[in-house]
């Protein structure tokens, strides 16, 4: 092999070199430094530099490429683990201390760390060595590291492709790598290293620190004289690239960002390539004005997110990811240039959204629970149930009326969760854990759109109308985002539910016309905002009826004819007046009239005064003159004709009164005649008049329209036109809507022209009624779906029941509910909804939403296990989750265990009841069952919401597990009889201890619960029962921070009150070795004459009352019955059973190993059981003794069938445990061994 082949790589640079002389600080020390430690122990390193002034100390994590700390500052998250303290000297020339300090070791720790001076080439080392920590592998006997498929890959020149295969091929000695390799050293470096960070073993092979860049793959930014030492170094880097390659990982794939104000949540994938290898991640991120990069914690190798905080706003930042093995680290993921948002303040955030939610109606119940900027985080079941009708309205106000799918779907949100990102509640089916899992990623998405999309446009008016146009405008969005162009989408509403894609027009202004309208047409339009970062949700919809070719739509006419004098008499003659009281209609009398005379005729024609008022303002609404006249308010109605309202002292105003009238006859117009409505569409009102008859002409008419649930008359529902033809536009299906007209001109308006009603019929194309249903015996129903509609009236409701009778077959149906969104049928498998639910079936009264009903979830509540990994076995946990769920991993990749994931969070109790420590967190009621190891049906909806409070979850089982006692083991009777049961169990493995630790005994019967409190001894006598009755009996460990699970439960009966005493025992009272003699003796005292049996496994051995065994085996261990019958009364029978306990040669009956995250301080449970009543059991580890160093403890139980289980707990599990571990039971019969796997769930 030719020396030339391996150093041309590194002659390359000798070209660039500039010799350059620089005065620097220096380091007393620069020799590398070892120290030994263990895992736990905390260890610290020196650095002393001489004329620091004021440049800056670095400390590096080289193995994991990490910076520590810059200067006295910690560039780390995990500040626990680190503290970096710095010392001045006495005296300006003496040196500057930097002291690392690094607490509580593990075996990642294991590495070289570097201090160094920034921008100089002053560095000290530290190679630390952990004794428990995992050693290299050999290095490989033949050397073949050939990376010619990346050279080829990043355009090595084919006359440089050689060297790519650095230890097979021989160069001609004429080679010349300036020639052939000028431009390719960057390639090499990139292909050689192959995005590993060979750093490590150059320290080991004591390369120059001036050489790292080359064993980092890159070459150095300042090439100077001193790296041509490095020529002299390019086997052991060669040999460095090729130790690597099945040792240390790659970086990171896939990497995005989605920023927040204060943060950002980082995605990625693990690289393909050696993807085993990898222990965890690193994000790393800096200020892009800083030099230094900060470093997260430790992120576990499950993980595919994770999110910074802390961060300032409105900042840019460089991010990239790193991975690690147990041998080093990988080298920089590509670089990320992502800013930090300035955002909204939550105050801010949560007005906007409640100025939303009040605009939506949302009730105030629902408003306070749901419609704030948190809400992702606190998804309370019974609020989401008791609210189901406002979901979409919320959604829509807390992602700020803004679709965030675009970002949702980047970052691998799957599609059942997108409502989430774009304002409508996803449905509360089984996919509803795989949203709830993603929420914290949901709601970075919805914080990165408030900032940077557009909401949607604002006060969108129809300007005008024609037969084949339409003109709109509306208000900008008053968000920060800037608007580029606004979307229109229209389409005739008869197509809507046969075209998918409408009309669309885009425009930068907030006017647009759109025209090639069909006359005489509806049509359905919406508007939404966009920009480069996204699209805003749709405008509420506008609907609006294009004019008809006919002439439809003409100008203002004048009133025929000349203005003739007003006959006022005439007019009381038609309404019948009387014809004493016809004084009063003249205007002249009422002007000039002695204030007593027109007094004394006002009073006595009271009955008929409305009459004169009407004829007098001849249907002109005088009451702008009034006002100026100072007419009191309480007589302004007088001035329209309408005595409402007034009394008959304004018969003192009626000459200022009467003035009006007489100007107003002159000047302004009467109302509108012939008012009538013509075509009605499924949101329009076409509705026409005539001129007035008689009296000025009217230059424009209002049109006033309103519907009867309202009690004011907004602005907006008053129209002006200069027209005799309307379309009232964007009117609600389903509702009855009262329209009137009044005439106007310069001097004034008319009184309103009679008021006629439309009712606008509900929008059959609105329908999409449900046929799913499923009927059940006990006259319940499930709906499986929804019938929505836009708007309710009776109408709406007889058609939603029909579809429901008929569907459900007759009187069998229970019944639906309504909401202003949705008609609920129910939600989900789950819902069948009975008449006591209390739910508003077959509601006519619309204008509220009501409550839907859903079934509460089942819970299993009798435990069949005692401990997280028993747990998960007995619920059949799938193979590919099991390693996650027994170690509690799947918290931080919920999605590795899918649907398993709520049978996981309950698993994770680990025996231990937090439910104090739940509701001090916020968890709702709804929810504590997880907290205290309930699995609830998975498919719920329940179950599945609760899901949101899964960080409160895993900070209580956190907690709990350093302080809650764990259940009790071993418990059982010892002792039955007709009044008492006398109960045992063995102490808790975990924070119980005798000071402090007490046991609670609960017992039940016929539903009557019953508990004995603060026992201090593992036994108890429980008295004064009830002979021949059945009792369920657990016991559960408390202690001041909580209590364990209650035991499994215990069933006893307790025997009847005989005439006569049984005792049924052994001789000799002990365990009986194999081959040796025993005697089983049943006396009965006060029944001589009583008939006895001693039976094993059902078969009757003798009708004596002793049994004698000779030579005992294997065979005669076991249980033995004796029956007594009391004759001639054969009623009265004692049954006495006892357990004959046989030693012989062990046997493994079951073997349980585990899988258990290393380095996380988990706790191993390895379980042997055996027959034969070994007299001890030890353990080994790959057949040799578990080393003492190891912390284990082991715990012995007999079970109730004779066999022995001995369990072997390893404590704060390292990668060196895992391994094969052998249980020997021996006795003086022999031994028998169970092999089973301790195993790395990673």
């Amino acid at each position: 092999m030719s020396t030339m082949s391996l150093t041309v790589i590194f002659t390359l640079f000798s070209s660039f070199l500039a010799s350059a002389v620089q005065c620097s600080p220096n380091i007393t020390q620069t020799s590398p430094i070892q120290k030994q430690k263990s895992v736990g122990d905390t260890v610290w390193m020196l650095c002393q530099i001489n004329d620091l002034n004021n440049e800056v100390v670095l400390w590096k994590f080289v193995d994991h490429n990490k910076f520590i700390a810059r200067g006295d500052k910690l560039q780390v998250s995990d500040v626990n683990h680190y503290k970096i303290e710095v010392l001045q000297g006495e005296t300006t020339d003496a040196p500057a201390s930097y002291i690392l300090h690094i607490f509580n070791l593990q075996t990642a720790d294991q590495g070289f760390y570097e201090c160094s001076v920034d921008k100089t080439n002053q560095t000290l080392t530290y190679q630390l060595q952990i004794t428990e920590a995992p050693t290299l592998p050999p290095p490989p006997a033949v050397h073949s590291y050939n990376f010619t498929d990346c050279c080829v890959k990043e355009g090595v020149s084919s006359a440089c492709q050689p060297v790519c295969d650095p230890f097979n091929q021989k160069l001609p000695a004429s080679f010349d790598p300036l020639i052939a390799c000028a431009l390719d050293l960057p390639k090499l470096l990139k292909c050689g290293s192959d995005g590993k960070n060979h750093a490590p073993c150059c320290k080991r092979r004591l390369l120059p620190d001036i050489c790292q860049d080359f064993c980092l793959g890159k070459v150095p930014s300042n090439l100077e004289d001193p790296h041509l030492e490095c020529i002299n170094k390019t086997m052991d880097i060669i040999e460095c690239y090729e130790e690597g390659q099945n040792i240390l990982p790659l970086p990171p794939t896939s990497i995005s960002t989605v920023a927040n104000a204060n943060g950002f949540v980082v995605n990625w994938q693990p690289p393909i390539k050696n993807k085993d290898l990898i222990k965890g991640f690193y994000i790393h991120y800096r200020l892009s004005a800083d030099s230094t990069y900060k470093t997260s914690q430790k992120i576990k190798r499950e993980m595919t997110s994770s999110s910074i905080g802390g961060l300032l706003s409105n900042k840019i930042y460089v991010i990239y990811m790193s991975s690690f093995s147990e041998y080093g680290s990988s080298q920089p993921s590509e670089l990320i240039t992502q800013a930090t948002l300035g955002g909204q303040a939550p105050i801010e955030q949560n007005y906007n959204i409640q100025v939303c939610c009040d605009k939506a109606k949302i009730p105030t119940n629902c408003k306070q629970s749901l419609c704030k900027s948190n809400v992702f985080e606190d998804l309370d079941p019974a609020v989401i149930f008791s609210c189901y009708g406002y979901l979409d309205e919320m959604m829509k106000c807390v992602t700020g009326e803004r679709n965030h799918t675009g970002c949702c779907q980047r970052n691998g949100i799957s599609d059942e969760c997108l409502g989430f990102c774009s304002g409508n509640m996803p449905s509360l089916d089984n996919n509803l854990s795989k949203c709830m899992i993603k929420l914290p990623l949901i709601e970075a998405c919805v914080r990165e759109g408030l900032a940077t999309i557009p909401g949607p446009p604002g006060n969108i008016k129809l300007t005008e109308v024609t037969t084949t146009t339409a003109t709109l405008s509306w208000d900008p969005p008053s968000t920060s985002a800037n608007v580029t162009q606004y979307i229109v989408s229209y389409l005739e509403h008869s197509l809507r539910d046969r075209v998918k894609t409408p009309n669309q027009n885009t425009t930068d202004n907030t006017t647009i016309q759109l025209t090639g309208l069909t006359p005489n047409t509806e049509y359905d339009l919406t508007i939404i905002s966009a920009n480069d970062a996204g699209q805003s949700l749709m405008s509420p919809d506008i609907a609006f009826l294009t004019f008809d070719i006919s002439p439809s739509e003409p100008s203002i006419t004048p009133s025929p004819g000349p203005v003739l004098p007003y006959n006022l008499t005439e007019c009381c003659i038609q309404k019948s007046l009387r014809k004493d009281c016809l004084k009063l209609c003249n205007y002249d009398f009422i002007i000039s009239a002695p204030t007593t005379e027109l007094y004394t005729i006002a009073l006595a024609c009271s009955n008929d005064f409305d009459k004169v008022i009407s004829c007098g303002a001849d249907g002109r609404d005088h009451t702008q003159c009034c006002r100026e006249r100072q007419i009191p308010d309480n007589c302004l109605n007088v001035c329209k004709g309408d005595m409402n309202n007034a009394d008959i002292l304004c018969a003192f105003q009626a000459p200022q009164i009467t003035q009006c009238f007489v100007e107003g006859i002159v000047d302004q117009p009467r109302p509108p005649s012939n008012v009538r409505i013509g075509q009605i569409t499924a949101h329009t009102v076409t509705v026409s008049w005539s001129p007035p008859t008689g009296g000025p002409k009217a230059e424009s008419y209002y049109v006033y329209f309103n519907t009867p649930m309202k009690t004011e008359l907004p602005q907006d529902n008053k129209i002006m036109t200069n027209k005799t033809t309307y379309i009232l536009q964007n009117l609600d299906s389903g509702y009855t809507y009262d329209i009137y007209i009044v005439s106007a001109n310069s001097e004034g308006f008319s009184i309103p022209s009679p008021s006629l009603s439309a009712f606008i019929a509900p929008d059959d194309h609105s329908f999409n009624c449900s046929d799913d249903f499923t009927k059940h015996s006990d006259n319940s129903i499930d709906l499986k779906s929804v019938l929505s509609v836009k708007k309710y009236t009776q109408t709406t409701v007889a058609i939603c029941k029909e579809k429901c009778l008929s569907a459900s077959q007759g009187d069998q149906c229970t019944g639906f509910s309504f909401n202003t969104s949705t008609c609920l049928l129910v939600i989900g498998k789950h819902g069948n909804i009975r008449q006591e639910d209390r739910t508003d079936f077959y509601s006519r009264n619309c204008d509220f939403k009501t409550l839907i009903q859903i079934p509460k979830p089942n819970i299993t509540t009798n435990q069949s296990w005692t401990n997280q990994q028993e747990c998960c076995t007995n619920h059949n946990i799938s193979d590919s989750c099991m390693p996650f769920c027994q170690t509690g991993n799947a918290f931080s990749n919920p999605a590795t265990c899918g649907n398993e994931f709520s049978t996981v969070v309950a698993c994770a109790s680990d025996g231990k009841n937090h439910s104090s420590c739940c509701q001090q967190a916020g968890v709702p009621r709804s929810c504590l069952p997880y907290c205290w190891g309930a699995v609830m049906d998975k498919d719920h909806p329940v179950a599945q919401l609760c899901l949101s409070y899964t960080r409160m979850f895993v900070t209580c089982f956190t907690k709990g597990a350093r302080t809650i006692p764990s259940m009790i083991r071993g418990f059982s009777a010892i002792d039955i009889q007709a009044t008492y049961v006398v109960l045992s169990w063995m102490k808790p493995d975990q924070n119980c201890n005798e000071s402090d630790c007490r046991y609670d005994v609960q017992w039940l019967s016929n539903g009557q619960s019953n508990t004995e409190y603060a026992l201090k001894t593992t036994t108890a006598n429980i008295t004064n029962l009830q002979p021949e009755s059945d009792y369920h009996i657990t016991v559960s460990a408390t202690n001041q921070f909580g209590s364990s699970l209650p035991s499994p439960m215990l069933n006893v009966r307790t025997r009847p009150i005989y005439k006569f005493e049984v005792n049924f025992y052994i001789r000799p009272h002990k365990v009986i070795d194999s081959g040796s003699a025993v005697r089983l003796l049943c006396e009965v005292f006060g029944a001589p004459e009583a008939t006895v049996s001693i039976s094993f496994k059902t078969n009757v051995k003798t009708t004596d009352r002793e049994l004698d065994i000779d030579i005992v085996s294997k065979d005669d261990a076991g249980e033995y019955t004796c029956t007594v019958k009391q004759t001639p009364n054969a009623v009265d029978t004692v049954v006495k059973t006892l357990q004959l306990m046989v030693r012989y040669k062990p046997e493994v009956l079951h073997v349980f190993g585990a899988h258990v995250e290393p380095d996380a301080a988990k706790t191993a449970y390895l379980k042997c059981i055996f027959n034969g009543l070994p007299l001890q059991v030890t353990w080994k580890k790959d057949e040799k003794p578990v080393p003492a160093r190891y912390p284990t403890t082991a715990h012995v139980v007999f079970n109730a069938d004779g066999s022995i289980s001995d369990t072997l707990q390893i404590h704060n599990i390292r990668s060196e445990m895992f391994g094969t571990y052998q249980c020997n039971g021996t006795n003086k019969f022999g031994y028998d061994v169970g092999y089973l796997k301790l195993q790395s769930m990673i």
